[in-house]
């Protein structure tokens, strides 16, 4: 019989007078070797992704300037500096995004710490934002209430809303009734207490049901060293049930214990600060790092 060449397992293999049952067998052997399959040329990595930023201030929205960096992908995680403003640390969900930043001049550190993140109770673990992400609408218990108080408190409420959150909310919807109410979301629920060895007032900081409870253990509010008006407590009540903490600063309406001839009123760094952090998301870190996403709930905190 003739040689027969056959190549086995890359194996150059000549072959005379082969029998034909080995012959089949070393044809079976041959289909079935267990060389890996060929699996092309490995992929080419991908370019990395040029982003341009337009800076702006957050105060004012002016344009300040523009960035350009390069990312491996979206989204991707940033930092975003110019001279004067303090350093961004965001994500970018595009190539093309609008960045603003908190200009140095008129902020105090210390200040926003306290007033944003409950610095002043708390320096060694500093909160996260706890803004509200939508206006709220407010309901408040009336009984025992007269009706020139509860006009106030409606008053304190337009007021206090779009002055700590830097004009974004209004009061969306005031509603009052008799009754007690289960706080729910998308509201501060206002509920009446009677204490007279307890605080003017406590609150729920930042929550998305809010809640607010106001000491009526005597008329107007005047009980435990209270010797203010309820609409007066209820001011300080909903800077917390908006987002803020005690400040140590006598001017300010989120001070703990304010001297009796304080207005009432937000002092004008309480605006300004408050503005900076209602332009940030939920969950934002200090000093200014944002979350890939807005946080929504966070762990229940009642303070007075």
């Amino acid at each position: 019989m003739p040689a027969r060449l056959f190549v086995l397992s890359a194996t150059v293999v000549i072959l005379s007078d082969v029998k034909p049952w080995l012959l089949a067998a070393l044809i079976a052997v041959a289909g079935c070797s267990d060389s890996a399959p060929s699996t092309g040329p490995s992929p080419v990595p991908s370019s990395p992704i040029t982003v341009t930023a337009t800076l702006t201030d957050t105060v004012t929205g002016a344009t300040i300037g523009t960035s350009t960096q390069t990312a491996a992908a979206l989204p991707a995680r940033l930092l975003f500096a110019h001279p004067g403003y303090v350093t961004r640390d965001t994500w970018v969900h595009s190539a093309q995004v609008r960045t603003d930043l908190i200009p140095e001049a008129g902020f105090d550190l210390a200040f926003y710490r306290q007033l944003a993140r409950n610095g002043l109770e708390s320096p060694s673990n500093l909160s996260t934002l706890r803004i509200l992400t939508r206006a709220p609408a407010i309901y408040l218990q009336t009984a025992g209430l007269s009706a020139a108080n509860v006009a106030a408190l409606e008053s304190a409420a337009q007021a206090v809303l779009p002055a700590l959150t830097g004009g974004r909310f209004q009061l969306t919807h005031w509603e009052t009734g008799p009754e007690a109410r289960t706080p729910q979301v998308g509201w501060i629920t206002v509920q009446l207490v009677s204490e007279p060895s307890g605080p003017c007032g406590r609150a729920n900081v930042g929550a998305v049901a809010g809640h607010i409870w106001l000491n009526i253990a005597t008329p107007d509010g005047q009980s435990n060293g209270c010797y203010r008006p309820q609409w007066h407590t209820f001011r300080h009540e909903l800077g917390h049930a908006l987002g803020f903490w005690h400040v140590d600063h006598d001017a300010a309406l989120m001070k703990n214990l304010r001297p009796l001839a304080h207005d009432g009123q937000p002092s004008a760094s309480e605006r300004h600060h408050a503005a900076i952090a209602y332009a940030r998301l939920p969950g934002n870190e200090d000093i200014d790092r944002d979350p890939i996403t807005p946080a929504s709930l966070f762990a229940p905190t009642i303070v007075d």
